[in-house]
């Protein structure tokens, strides 16, 4: 009998009615013709997964798998009642899973397309698994850059971090925290139709501020704020400096702090912008861990491009994202009145083509060259940041390569 497709008492469907039809189509999907057509082709290790068959049953059709992780699994679906291509997020952790909808849900008192937020359409519940839909979105900033196999220009950066500053401004009105800002989390809305138009994704340890504990340990090394690993007392401006990090790694092609270990960690940090200020030394819980020196802030440029007022502006926005005492870090507000994000010229665009140390990329199947003189450069970033120069040993040096 075809009701007994529909879902038992204990595993109602959140915010979705099956009707005849629905469960018709269903029916006919699963045995393999669908109206005289045949079946949409169907990716081949669905076949035995468990959790297609709830999706089936509460009324998509599956044709892939997007995403399999620690989390759960992601699954490109057509939803029968709308007729339209959705994401569905499979989780198996339910406080997980009722964290992230709550979370999902305070963000539909913003306006999500102007935000640059993504959508979260709904969610239903089986006794094992809760399934959450959003809208389907084209692909991770990551999967873009490395097909480039060239640097980003300033604009393409300026566009998306202007994008992902809108997005911190709107959660920070609504005392959210993301806590995992991060390049895999940046997804094309239609690269095709909307180049570089992005949207943050996974909410999945969002928070409210208030939620914050000093001394808590989150978000991975490469972008976790000093404020984190001292143990300070913690506010949204953690994702600042976690968005300033990705903002940086786009321009050098490399994880600005890439430390094997939280020391090495700290190392980085201290050798890029000195030790941190005596007062937050002596706040921190975890402060003892650490070994601080101090040495001169080092920034890296493009040769060539140093004197240009965009790398000018990119550089002072990257320092006001990367302070050490998250009290002195640039706000997202303030952030999107920068003259980096306002500007609309970018002569570091055109100075000798997309080039690494002044060597140009002829093709975008050219590799990047190795690092160029490591004198020239630091002769370079001293004068751009008008700080002492230093011994090469005390430099802390990124390499180029990809991500």
């Amino acid at each position: 009998m075809l009701t007994s497709l529909a879902p038992s008492p204990t595993e109602r469907v959140t915010g979705l009615q099956l009707d005849f039809f629905t469960i018709l189509t269903i029916w006919a999907f699963c045995s393999g013709t669908a109206w005289g057509q045949s079946a949409v082709e169907m990716d081949s290790s669905l076949s035995e997964d468990p959790l297609v068959p709830l999706l089936e049953l509460s009324g998509y059709l599956v044709q892939k798998t997007l995403e399999r992780g620690a989390f759960g699994v992601v699954y490109q679906c057509t939803a029968l009642d709308t007729n339209k291509t959705v994401a569905v997020k499979a989780l198996s952790h339910k406080e997980n899973a009722k964290e992230e909808i709550s979370a999902l849900e305070q963000l539909k008192k913003l306006d999500l397309d102007k935000n640059n937020l993504v959508r979260f359409n709904r969610h239903f519940e089986f006794p094992n698994n809760i399934f959450l839909e959003f809208e389907k979105l084209d692909m991770e900033l990551l999967e873009l850059v490395q097909s480039f196999n060239r640097p980003m220009p300033l604009s393409e950066i300026q566009m998306i971090t202007q994008q992902m500053l809108v997005a911190l401004n709107a959660l920070k009105s609504i005392k959210m925290v993301h806590r995992d800002i991060k390049i895999d989390n940046i997804m094309l809305v239609n690269h095709q139709l909307h180049p570089f138009k992005v949207k943050l994704i996974d909410f999945g340890l969002a928070c409210h501020v208030s939620e914050l504990n000093r001394g808590d340990i989150f978000y991975n090394l490469e972008g976790r704020a000093p404020e984190i690993s001292l143990g300070l007392p913690l506010n949204e401006a953690v994702d600042m400096w976690a968005l300033g990090c990705l903002v940086a790694s786009m321009y050098i092609a490399k994880f600005i702090y890439s430390g094997a270990c939280e020391l090495g960690k700290m190392g980085a940090i201290v050798q890029l912008h000195g030790q941190p200020d005596e007062q937050l030394l002596n706040t921190g819980m975890y402060t003892k861990r650490y070994f601080h020196r101090e040495s001169p802030s080092i920034a890296m440029t493009r040769l060539g491009t140093a004197g240009n007022e965009d790398t000018r502006a990119f550089v002072d926005l990257l320092k006001r994202m990367l302070q050490v005492d998250p009290g002195k870090r640039i706000a997202p507000s303030e952030a999107l009145r920068h003259p980096f994000i306002t500007m609309k010229y970018f002569p570091s665009d055109f100075s000798s083509g997309p080039s690494y140390h002044g060597k140009t990329v002829a093709s975008q199947n050219d590799r990047p060259p190795s690092l160029g003189t490591l004198q020239e450069d630091l002769a370079l970033f001293s004068q751009l940041l008008n700080v002492k120069t230093v011994h090469l040993s005390e430099m802390f040096c990124f390499v180029f390569g990809q991500f």
